[in-house]
């Protein structure tokens, strides 16, 4: 049966083993590595108030197995987070200059979203008169056949034309299956 318990319960049960915090402004953040009473150890992220009081309700419970992935994820997010500042640093007209130079991952939709423009709009059944298999799964048999046109050193844009996809959906479906590390 599930049992609910509040997060303060959680924390009143458990034994605090490490910590640390961090400081921004008035705000004070609690990283808390603790061990409960079935004996699990959980990083608890915490919130304080400027007095000094910890607001529980503000605070998750991560199990310290899922913490890595909560990292990578973080990372990504961080990554993510640096590019739109290092652009909204810039004015529209100044990235579009400089895309081909140091800022090669960022499109102009990309651009234009972080500028509030609202990007390009296009229903699915525009997208299918261009190319019928867009936005459909992968099949295995998609993959394995996507694997021995690629290794007979086909282009790209051969490529999309054989799937019936756009050259985007086949460069990201040899990057997802790892095509190139495996044969180069």
């Amino acid at each position: 049966m599930f049992y609910y318990k509040p997060i303060e319960t959680f924390i009143m049960e458990s034994k605090n083993i490490f910590g640390d915090c961090v400081v921004i402004g008035n705000r004070e953040y609690v990283f808390d590595v603790v061990v409960n009473t079935e004996e699990n150890l959980d990083l608890v992220i915490s919130e304080n108030q400027p007095a000094g009081v910890r607001i529980y309700q503000n605070s998750i419970r991560i199990p310290i197995e899922d913490v890595k992935a909560v990292r990578d994820t973080l990372s990504k997010l961080i990554e993510r987070i640096d590019k739109i500042t290092r652009v909204r640093s810039h004015s529209s007209s100044e990235i579009l200059e400089n895309l081909g130079n140091n800022m090669k991952n960022i499109d102009k939709e990309e651009i234009d979203v972080i500028y509030g423009q609202s990007p390009k709009s296009y229903t699915l059944d525009d997208k299918r008169k261009v190319n019928a298999q867009a936005y459909l799964p992968w099949s295995v048999e998609d993959d394995e056949r996507l694997e021995v046109l690629f290794c007979e050193g086909r282009s790209i844009r051969d490529l999309a034309e054989a799937f019936e996809r756009n050259e985007g959906a086949i460069s990201s479906r040899i990057k997802k299956l790892e095509l190139k590390e495996k044969y180069g």
